[in-house]
């Protein structure tokens, strides 16, 4: 008989009900599964759910777990986390705060880097960027950006960099209806994306890029993320944005085309020297 045991770092950190007794099953994709929620969506399908009884069957359970049934779907065609949300805003004490209408502000660059303000608690800074980050990744695409850059600052994150997160707090508290739409209207394209990128805004100059891809209407998958190479004008780091677009693109027209589903919808760009440079098939030099 043999007997595994996993090592983790920095063990006296965890907490009872929120690290240590959480338990985890690998499963489809969250991607792979909105999808297939939108293809059902638009041909007026039904789905059945499966499980294996005997997958599990030999594992020994140390602490007791109960199981409870969950309410109906309440919207149809939409998918929201709202008791998630308001379990967060009670986590983080912020039940009562005062809503805001953007998760970020305008000009979030000046935000003190210099080192000059006194660094917050890591653990606790942490928490609530991983918390956020589920969130972000499951039902609220309009959180990414703010995520993506509060992330950055893990190690060293200052209270100007906390408040930031606690706005994003308040933007999620006006807006806990907010959520994943599945249009129940026909719609003739598959496949579209829509891609888009800053130009040098951040404070090393780097761009930001920032893409979600649709499957017959419905939002199945969006990224930003900061670029690794400095761009030289606003086209190139249109042109980068293009292309890391471009990979899941690919991906996703092998992923329908498995389902029967053939798609050459066009992507969406904004930038018109980019869309040249498509269009033309010059050959540039970009150090990408």
């Amino acid at each position: 008989m043999q007997y595994k045991r996993s090592v983790v770092v920095k063990e006296c950190a965890q907490r009872r009900g929120f690290d240590y007794t959480e338990t985890y099953a690998p499963v489809a994709h969250i991607t792979t599964v909105r999808t297939l929620l939108s293809i059902v969506n638009h041909e007026g399908l039904f789905t059945r759910q499966l499980d294996v009884k005997n997958a599990f069957l030999h594992g020994r359970i140390e602490e007791g777990i109960y199981m409870k049934k969950p309410q109906g779907v309440r919207e149809q065609n939409m998918i929201c986390q709202r008791a998630y949300m308001e379990r967060l805003l009670e986590r983080f004490n912020m039940t009562e705060c005062k809503p805001v209408k953007t998760p970020i502000e305008a000009r979030v660059n000046s935000i003190n880097e210099e080192g000059t303000e006194c660094i917050v608690e890591t653990n606790l800074y942490r928490e609530l960027i991983t918390c956020l980050m589920y969130l972000m990744l499951y039902t609220r695409p309009d959180i990414s950006a703010a995520t993506n850059y509060y992330s950055r600052y893990q190690n060293r994150g200052t209270e100007s960099h906390w408040n930031g997160l606690k706005r994003i707090l308040r933007y999620i508290k006006g807006t806990l209806d907010y959520g994943l739409f599945f249009p129940r209207k026909k719609c003739d394209e598959p496949l579209l994306a829509y891609v888009d990128a800053d130009w040098a805004n951040d404070s090393n100059r780097k761009s930001i890029t920032g893409y979600l891809i649709q499957v017959y209407g419905a939002t199945v998958t969006w990224v930003t993320r900061k670029q690794a190479t400095i761009a030289l004008s606003s086209m190139e780091s249109e042109y980068v944005a293009l292309a890391t677009a471009a990979n899941n693109i690919i991906w996703f027209k092998k992923l329908l085309s498995d389902l029967g589903i053939n798609c050459d919808e066009p992507v969406t760009a904004f930038d018109q020297s980019c869309i040249h440079l498509l269009e033309d098939g010059s050959i540039v030099d970009l150090n990408t």
